[in-house]
This record gives structure tokens, sequence and C-alpha cells, in this order.
């Protein structure tokens, strides 16, 4: 009886300790998203007077509009380029039996241990030989390259969880590999391929480091436009950027949240 109480208690210690955590984390959101309702003169928590001042401010201003737009289709175009080349490759990596399987998987997962400074860098220096410095499709690519691992460790962890036997069954069947994809491997895993692709997305709509090598002024992303805002002159609209950021996310994550009774696995 005593042991019981004494785990429930330490269960609920955990759980307060845990919601006092979460809190903490979430601080630095709550402020500058309260800030973000303050007036054009300053940046001040709690702001003295209500307003969506600084929101009129940031939709107004063709730069912070044009950055934003940007960044939301670069996020898009990495999340696909990664989804068609990312799947197949986890998929590879799952299924292979070969004794290069992990020098295979170590080349692909090398940008996670990379620093980002460093994969940013050589970017750099491998795209200015091809001329893809300050173009759209150059931080394309370099997004991809720093968000690909992710996305094929999301989805290899829904793939082990595949037993192959089915697949295999379904072949014995007389299923096609397309029929074998389409109606069994792609809805098994399609909660970790929704993961990867909101983790992908998220990731790319806030890279400032590799994006801040790449890009240009006609071709900065959101991210790098805080950054250089920040380093001349702090804004107050920054806040109600950051507001708007913090939306684009949440928007993100609701829409995988309540679509994951439409996807299998959930």
């Amino acid at each position: 009886m005593l042991e019981a109480q004494s785990t429930k208690s330490w269960i609920a210690a955990g759980t307060v300790g845990a919601y006092v955590g979460y809190g903490f984390l979430l601080l630095p959101c709550i402020v500058i998203l309260a800030a973000s309702f303050g007036n054009a003169v300053g940046i001040a928590f709690p702001p003295r007077h209500l307003s969506l001042t600084l929101y009129r401010a940031f939709f107004s201003d063709p730069e912070w509009v044009s950055s934003g737009v940007r960044s939301l289709y670069i996020g898009i175009a990495v999340t696909l380029l990664c989804a068609l080349t990312g799947f197949p490759a986890a998929y590879f990596l799952v299924r292979i039996s070969s004794a290069s399987k992990d020098i295979i998987e170590w080349a692909f997962y090398l940008p996670l241990i990379v620093p980002t400074i460093i994969t940013a860098l050589g970017t750099y220096l491998s795209f200015s030989h091809v001329g893809l410095i300050g173009t759209t499709t150059g931080l394309i690519l370099a997004h991809s390259v720093a968000t690909l691992p992710f996305f094929m460790l999301t989805v290899s962890a829904g793939l082990m969880q595949i037993d192959p036997s089915v697949e295999v069954a379904a072949s014995i069947m007389g299923a096609s590999k397309l029929v074998v994809f389409r109606k069994i491997t792609l809805p098994l895993v399609a909660p970790a391929l929704a993961a990867g692709a909101l983790f992908v997305f998220l990731r790319s709509f806030d890279e400032a480091v590799v994006s801040n090598f790449i890009c240009s002024p006609t071709t900065m992303t959101l991210p790098v436009k805080i950054y250089t805002s920040i380093q001349w002159d702090i804004s107050p609209i920054i806040t109600a950027v950051s507001g708007v950021m913090t939306l684009v996310s949440l928007v993100a994550c609701l829409t995988i949240a309540l679509s994951k009774t439409n996807l299998p696995g959930f």
C-alpha cells in the first residue's frame, strides 16, 4: 500500500515537473507573442496598449511579406523534394541486407553530425562554382541537404515497425509491387511520412544559418531578414514576424494532429 502511494507521489511530482519544464520552454514564445500586440514605439512586455499596429506594419511592408512568402514556398518545395527522394532511400536502407549498409547510412546521415556552420560554408563553396548562390533553387537544394537526414530517420523508424512478411504475403497472393506499395506499405508508413514532412517543413521554414550563406538581398528568407533586422536595427515589427512564424508552425502541427485520425497507425 505504501509502495503504491509512493509511486503515485513520484508520478505526480514528475507530471508537475514536466509541466513546469514545458512552461519554461514556452515562456519566450509567450513573451514575444504578447509584445507583438504593442505599438510601433518600441518593444515592451507587457504591452502598454493592445493593438495590431505591428501586424499591419508587417503585412504592409513588401520586403517582409516577400521574405515570408519566399520562406513558405521554399519550405513546401523542400518538403516535397525530401519526400520524393528520402522515402525511397529510407526504404532501401531499411530493407537492404548488405555489408555496405552501414557505410551507406553513414553517408546519408553525415549532415547530422557535421556542425551547421560547416555545412553552410561547404554549401557556399560548392554552389559558388555552379552559379546557385543568391538563387531560390540554391536555397531549396541547400535546405534539402540539411533536412533530408531528419526525414529519413523518421521514415526509417516507421518502416521498421512494418513486418516485411506482410509485403511478401501480398506478393505471393499475386499483388504486383506497385499494388503492394500503394495498398500496404504506403498506408502503414503514412504517419511517419506525415511526421517527417512536418519536421522538414518547420526546419526549412526556420533555417537561418545555411540560408545566410546562400541567399542574396533579392532572395532573402524570413529568418535571414529577422537576423539582418536585429543586426542593424531592432524594429518592433520583429515581434509581429515572430508571431506570424509561430502561427505558421502551430497551423502545420495542428493540421497533422487533426488529420491523424485519417492516417492508419495513429
